[in-house]
């Protein structure tokens, strides 16, 4: 096999092994929906762990937004009328 081929294959092959979908951090909108979420759920002022609790919630919550956070993690975001609120994916049912 000419050389030239070889080095077009090896570079195929290196781009798809590569090609896992990159997460970047940001919000954006979804269809709005109910979501289901653990009792006691905490929704907090930002997209982060460490960021303040704000209520906690038993009860379904329409969510209009998906987020990751600088961290990697998934959150969801609430339309609370005058501000948003985020929970954390791992509370969802």
């Amino acid at each position: 096999m000419p050389m030239y081929r070889v080095m077009i294959t090896l570079l195929c092959l290196g781009a798809l092994a590569g090609s896992a979908p990159v997460r970047t951090t940001g919000c954006g909108p979804v269809q709005p929906r109910w979501m289901r979420f653990r009792v006691n759920t905490p929704a907090h002022a930002l997209p982060a762990g460490g960021s303040p609790v704000r209520v906690r919630f038993s009860t379904p919550q329409i969510v209009d937004g998906e987020c990751v956070s600088a961290a990697g993690n998934h959150w969801w975001r609430l339309d609370m009328g005058t501000h948003h609120l985020y929970v954390y994916d791992g509370y969802r049912l």
